[in-house]
């Protein structure tokens, strides 16, 4: 009896047997989704590096750089070798405002329609339509590739890309994402049309979303200016004041200091010269024009330096002087664009020279001409008393010239604007009138001894030209202002 009570004793109770509960399976990753949040967070920063090839014309280039992301606000800086020649533009975006520099020139305050147009304005736009096509190696990681299902409207601006002759402008977008869908990679393929010439683009920003860059707003901001009456834009510092004069005997651009300006007061003021005849090239132009200004300034000749203002040639002195405000400093450059002229005047007082001609260069550095939107699809359609920009030849002070054949060849302008032509007769075939007579009688003086040049146009069947006309009596106007839609008042 005792021994079966120990033994009852050391029997243990049977263990229950635990329920085995099954692993939840992971929420799979929307990995579009969350690459999206990320790029749309008001939080989101990153650096990025890029890189990138363009092609055009049988050239090919190179695109290398480096972009920051805070939010709304960005800061990109890139490089383009293409064709043997380098350029640099570099962008700031803070606050909804944007500014831009060519190279080391000056902070230009950019207007609205090109401030909003920031890569980040673009995202809510690209994103709404991104499909994921799957894994690839990219770049040595293993990232997802989102693509656009639909095509998407890109903006040139957002790229740095503001030159006003770009046109056309598509894009394609390709973009990589890290398998928790964090952005890694943006990639465009892009488009253009620059002055006749088709551009292709391929862009790509690599990421590091670990970066927390600052962007504030630059130093020393410029304002752009755009002159119709002289066909030129150029920036100036935005605490300088514009007065655009024409007093009944001259007319300029001034921009210059208040007293109230902080900095070294200083003046700039730039004078336009349309419809100049009789010159075929900028050597030409120079050694007729430069001796005058040589006398007036009381320097030689080869005081005179040769600079290059964008596509323009130029040339430069600086010399000092005396007035009633004391020891001065004066710069001139004069500069050639084929039928027009400007020249630029900086004036500031004596003791800085060197910082004023780099003050005086930045301004230059943003010089450039405008030429007219055509507005005639074919020039045998214009009408008499209508003007236009440029024409095929140039055609000397009392003398006449032919020109046979040619359609859009001229950018038609409003006669008050600057322009060197203006029809003054269209001929019928019969040749009973001639364009000299025509001259004589529209201008109230004949055409020798006459401050004008007389161009007479005559179209080849390739023209298409309406065919009751024989040709067209063009007027070449001669330097200095407009003449108006009135020649004979000019005479």
């Amino acid at each position: 009896m005792a021994l079966a009570v120990m033994v009852a004793a050391c029997t243990a109770a049977p263990t229950p047997t635990p329920t085995v509960e099954p692993t939840p399976s992971p929420t799979p990753v929307d990995i579009v989704e969350a690459f999206a949040d990320a790029l749309l967070d008001p939080g989101f920063t990153a650096d990025a590096v890029i890189s990138g090839s363009i092609t055009g014309a049988g050239q090919e280039g190179t695109i290398s750089g480096s972009a920051e992301f805070a939010g709304q606000d960005s800061h990109q800086r890139l490089a383009i070798v293409f064709a043997g020649v380098e350029s640099e533009t570099e962008v700031i975006s803070a606050n909804g405002e944007q500014y831009a520099r060519t190279a080391d020139g000056p902070w230009v305050h950019q207007p609205p329609a090109v401030a909003n147009a920031t890569l980040q304005s673009q995202f809510l736009e690209i994103l709404a339509d991104l499909e994921d096509e799957g894994v690839e190696q990219v770049d040595g990681q293993t990232l997802h590739h989102l693509v656009r299902a639909t095509p998407v409207d890109l903006s040139a601006e957002a790229f740095g890309l503001t030159d006003a002759t770009i046109t056309d402008f598509v894009g394609s977008v390709d973009f990589y994402a890290m398998p928790g869908g964090t952005p890694a990679i943006l990639r465009f393929t892009l488009g253009w049309n620059q002055a006749g010439t088709a551009i292709e683009m391929d862009m790509q920003y690599s990421l590091d979303l670990d970066a927390t860059p600052t962007i504030a707003r630059p130093d020393d901001v410029w304002t752009s200016f755009s002159s119709d009456r002289f066909a030129y834009t150029m920036a100036y510092p935005e605490l300088w004041v514009l007065d655009e004069v024409d007093n009944g005997t001259e007319a300029f651009d001034l921009f210059y200091t208040l007293p109230s300006t902080p900095g070294r007061p200083g003046e700039i003021q730039v004078y336009f010269y349309p419809g100049i005849t009789g010159v075929l090239n900028a050597a030409d132009f120079f050694a007729e024009a430069i001796p005058s200004v040589a006398e007036v300034f009381g320097v030689e000749v080869e005081s005179f330096e040769p600079i290059t203002v964008g596509s323009l040639e130029g040339r430069y002195v600086g010399l000092l002087g005396s007035d009633d405000d004391g020891p001065g400093f004066h710069q001139y450059v004069l500069l050639f664009g084929g039928d027009r002229a400007w020249s630029i005047d900086w004036y500031s007082q004596a003791g800085n020279e060197a910082n004023d001609r780099a003050r005086f260069e930045l301004a230059l550095d943003t010089f450039q001409p405008v030429v007219p939107p055509p507005t005639a699809s074919n020039v045998w359609g214009l009408q008499v008393g209508e003007c236009f920009s440029s024409l095929p030849l140039f055609v000397p002070a009392g003398q006449s010239a032919l020109f046979v054949g040619g359609v859009d060849l001229f950018s038609a302008v409003e006669c008050a604007d600057w322009h060197t032509g203006e029809v003054i007769a269209v001929l019928s075939t019969d040749g009973a009138e001639s364009c000299e007579a025509m001259f004589e009688e529209y201008v109230g003086r004949p055409l020798a001894g006459s401050i004008y040049g007389l161009l007479e146009m005559t179209p080849v069947p390739a023209d298409h030209a309406p065919q009751e006309i024989g040709s067209l009596c063009v007027v070449h106007d001669p330097p200095g202002s407009s003449t108006g839609s009135a020649a004979g008042s000019q005479s």
